[in-house]
């Protein structure tokens, strides 16, 4: 097939319960000038099966086998291997609409787009009700500000922050492939919550970014995905490397506006003390809970803006911090007991 318009990337992984009903909403594609790339990311179940049924079935579908690697390197060899105009990342227990693909590409071709970002459903497993509402669950993937015009992708980043709708997943944003190769992005392996840093770097790099706000993605909420598993020190060794790596990308970019990176820097800081917050004593003590923490703490100096006093006095001194949250919760406890 030579005409390929866009690459659809699937990274799978153990997900042979959903994986047919999002390779069946690939097959019902409008667009044909498709290639989709399954990549079996080492998986232990029927996985692979299902996805070589549907690759001896279409010849538009591509299947790829690696070792496991987790979600960033199996991303990495779909785009690879890529060759078409647009990318596009659904991950294997999601779907997307019928004409999904079809809308995306005839906007960005009609408005010459680097990238189109759009809305979510989410939905419970074992469900059919559909969510996009304000308390939708696991969060909401609908832009509530107005984005009626083309923007400067830095532009579109302030706007994006000031209107409250950061939504970081690349599952949302559908990409001109030669913005990713000639800028050589690719996911940090080896980390979860990869997102966020890919998102950042390749939005920010972008000349022309438009919305098109309107539910085409499928978001399942299940028990045992790599995103709802908690795991509070690994998600602060992503959030650690994902402001190093922000700081990095900044410093060797002189034309970012400082304030877009301050405020990255600034979410991830604020993720590793809320994920704090979540830890048992035992993870907070751990030595690479404060490893991390002092990896981070001259990104702290250099970047934070806020007036969060428990974070400050967190970064500025732990242990001082520890004893203030001890008394704060001994007094709690003495009030309740008073108040019985």
């Amino acid at each position: 097939m030579d005409d390929i318009l866009v690459s659809i990337v699937v990274p799978i992984y153990n997900v042979e319960d959903y994986l047919a009903e999002c390779l069946n909403s690939l097959e019902r594609q409008t667009m044909r000038s498709i290639e989709v790339i399954l990549v079996n990311d080492g998986s232990t179940d029927n996985s692979r099966i299902i996805s070589l049924e549907y690759e001896k079935r279409n010849s538009n579908f591509i299947l790829a086998d690696r070792t496991n690697g987790g979600l960033s390197a199996a991303r990495n060899m779909g785009l690879d291997l890529a060759r078409g105009e647009y990318v596009f990342f659904l991950d294997g227990d999601d779907f997307i609409a019928d004409d999904a693909i079809e809308k995306l590409y005839n906007k960005s071709k009609k408005y010459n787009l680097d990238q189109l970002r759009f809305s979510a459903y989410t939905f419970e497993n074992g469900t059919t009700d559909y969510k996009w509402t304000d308390d939708d669950i696991g969060g909401i993937y609908r832009y509530r500000g107005d984005y009626p015009d083309i923007y400067d992708g830095q532009e579109f980043y302030k706007k994006m922050i000031s209107n409250n709708d950061y939504y970081p997943s690349c599952c949302l944003i559908f990409t001109r492939r030669s913005v990713i190769e000639m800028n050589k992005l690719r996911f940090y392996e080896g980390i979860i919550h990869e997102d966020n840093l890919f998102n950042f770097m390749l939005t920010t790099i972008c000349d022309r970014v438009a919305i098109l706000n309107e539910p085409l993605y499928y978001r399942r909420y299940r028990s045992g995905s790599i995103t709802q598993k908690i795991d509070w020190i690994s998600k602060n060794k992503a959030m650690c490397i994902s402001a190093e790596e922000t700081s990095a990308y900044i410093e060797a970019h002189t034309e970012m506006d400082i304030e877009i990176g301050k405020w990255q820097i600034s979410y991830f800081l604020n993720c590793m003390f809320a994920n704090w917050s979540q830890m048992t004593r035992e993870d907070q003590d751990a030595l690479e809970t404060r490893n991390y923490f002092n990896r981070v703490k001259p990104l702290w100096k250099k970047y934070y803006y806020g007036d969060n006093k428990a974070l400050h006095l967190f970064y500025m001194n732990y242990s001082l911090f520890k004893y203030y949250n001890s008394i704060k919760l001994l007094f709690k406890k003495r009030c309740g007991k008073d108040n019985e």
